[in-house]
């Protein structure tokens, strides 16, 4: 009996900002023939941003932040287990909350957690980040000189634009 191929299955989670680094990652994850889901993790739905402006009037703004987190993540972590991705792929690594790495780590069948970081060197506050990757991509190398002692390899993966995405108007 033949077994059938399937596309790998890949869920992107990255700030979605004027920069779009994770539309570049998500559209270059399609153009290979992976099946992508892709998460801009500060973009809420309606239900989140009503409850959010309800919980900062409560409680306040910090504990607002806190739980509109643990509300996106809780809806993300069940269109994953959905999805069923085979490898989570975080851009702008050190700007998505650590709890979507948390829960990354907590899907059936567990996936490759991996990330990206495009500007700038290692800080001691990305320390727990550390625990929770498989495989950490920079864009350049000031990364790795600034924590040579990170418990897994850093690869280089060079800044890249989609064309398609994002077009540099400032350019006469």
């Amino acid at each position: 009996m033949a077994t059938v191929e399937t596309a790998p299955r890949v869920a992107v989670v990255g700030k979605s900002n004027h920069l779009s680094w994770d539309l570049h990652v998500a559209n270059a994850f399609r153009r290979i023939g992976c099946a992508v889901r892709h998460t801009p993790y500060n973009r809420y739905p309606f239900d989140i941003l009503a409850r959010r402006a309800l919980t900062q009037l409560l409680v306040g703004k910090p504990r607002m932040r806190q739980r509109a987190v643990a509300w996106s993540v809780d809806r993300w972590a069940r269109d994953m287990e959905a999805f069923r991705p085979d490898l989570v792929f975080m851009t702008n690594a050190f700007f998505v909350p650590l709890e979507y790495y948390q829960r990354a780590r907590r899907l059936t069948p567990a996936p490759k957690v991996c990330a990206w970081d495009g500007d700038g060197g290692a800080s001691p506050a990305n320390q727990p980040y550390y625990r929770e990757l498989d495989l950490f991509f920079e864009s350049g190398t000031d990364f790795a000189r600034g924590r040579p002692d990170v418990p897994f390899a850093i690869h280089t993966l060079p800044f890249a634009a989609d064309e398609s995405v994002y077009q540099n108007r400032r350019l006469p």
